[in-house]
């Protein structure tokens, strides 16, 4: 696997949720939150060539609070289904000294030459140009945002997040990898994430059957895999309409993949139940190596130039950040006989055993 990891502080590409009383009536905060001690707008997804070769595709733009370190990160990750590999390019930007734009009240983020923005009622532009990876797409809604846990707030033991998730956007748009031009189309998870804490240890599914059901699950766990604990749920909308969310599910391991780099176990290979609705999937990555570690680059300016801080330790920073952010299918039972599709997962947490 080729990566490029340039950020220390821990990262979890993931939506969390908006306060509203029903999830078909919830408007979307787009804007950017100015108490808020982590906030995020994450893209996960799967991008197609022409000839059908399949990319995943991972996007952070962050901006927090950790300890010590305050700051704003931008990173861009892309998984090579046809020849498993995968590669991640992040850049930390200096507090006060970055050229960082956040904009209350609507979506206009601007890290350095990067963005992601809307442009029109139910379109967005991003852009986001790293070393050796460069993303250029515009997005477009073609379904209603999904609150997470169904009420839009998750209330985990010490803080809350809110959030949502725009379910199968379209994209259309190219890609760079090492200089390589690829023209794309596909469809992404657009999320949209704040809390009042930096989140804990936690992965998430972002799961598109071919049926036409979209769903989250976000699974919290300990160290060893072990949960769900509460903050957990499974929010599924269906193609009729219908859209549900459950904190009663079972989460089973079938299979750990130990990484080369890190010594880290991640169970990348899980059964997920939901007793009512009769759901059972089984998810199987495309394949095992789509773990990131970091080490951190620190810039003043853009994350297409060296910053002023740049630390490459041996280890050090594999004893701190890393985490498994790819793509996989789904094969499993529904209600109304089998079904299959993708889905874009990220497990983060785990540990060596």
């Amino acid at each position: 696997m080729g990566w490029r990891a340039r950020l220390t502080v821990p990262v979890l590409l993931v939506a969390l949720l908006p306060l509203t009383a029903s999830a078909q009536e919830y408007v979307p905060e787009e804007g950017s939150h100015q108490g808020a001690k982590m906030e995020m707008w994450n893209l996960h997804g799967h991008l197609f060539t022409p000839d059908g070769r399949a990319f995943g595709l991972t996007t952070m733009f962050f901006n927090g609070k950790y300890l010590v370190v305050s700051g704003t990160a931008i990173g861009l990750g892309l998984t090579d289904e046809q020849d498993k590999k995968s590669a991640f390019e992040y850049d930390f930007f200096l507090p006060l000294f970055g050229k960082v734009v956040h904009t209350p009240g609507q979506l206009d983020e601007r890290y350095g030459p990067n963005h992601i923005r809307r442009v029109g009622s139910d379109a967005y532009e991003l852009s986001i140009r790293m070393d050796s990876l460069r993303a250029d797409l515009a997005i477009r809604t073609t379904r209603p945002p999904l609150p997470y846990a169904g009420t839009g707030l998750v209330r985990w033991e010490t803080h809350e997040s809110r959030g949502y998730s725009f379910p199968r956007a379209q994209v259309t748009g190219e890609i760079a990898w090492k200089g390589a031009l690829y023209p794309v189309t596909g469809h992404v998870n657009m999320d949209h994430a704040w809390s009042n804490a930096m989140e804990e240890d936690h992965d998430l599914f972002m799961v598109q059957l071919d049926d036409g059901t979209d769903a989250n699950v976000l699974f919290r766990h300990d160290r060893a895999g072990k949960g769900p604990l509460p903050g957990s749920f499974v929010a599924l909308a269906f193609p009729d309409g219908r859209r549900v969310s459950y904190d009663s599910f079972d989460v089973s391991i079938e299979g750990k993949w130990k990484s080369p780099k890190t010594g880290r176990f991640y169970p990348n290979r899980k059964r997920i139940r939901v007793p009512d609705e009769s759901l059972e999937w089984g998810l199987l990555p495309s394949f095992d190596d789509q773990e990131f570690a970091m080490m951190m680059n620190m810039t003043t300016s853009n994350a297409a130039r060296p910053g002023l801080l740049h630390f490459v330790v041996p280890y050090l920073p594999w004893q701190g950040m890393a985490f498994w952010a790819g793509t996989g299918t789904v094969a499993g039972a529904g209600a109304d006989g089998a079904v299959k599709g993708r889905y874009c997962g990220v497990l983060q947490g785990y540990g060596k055993k």
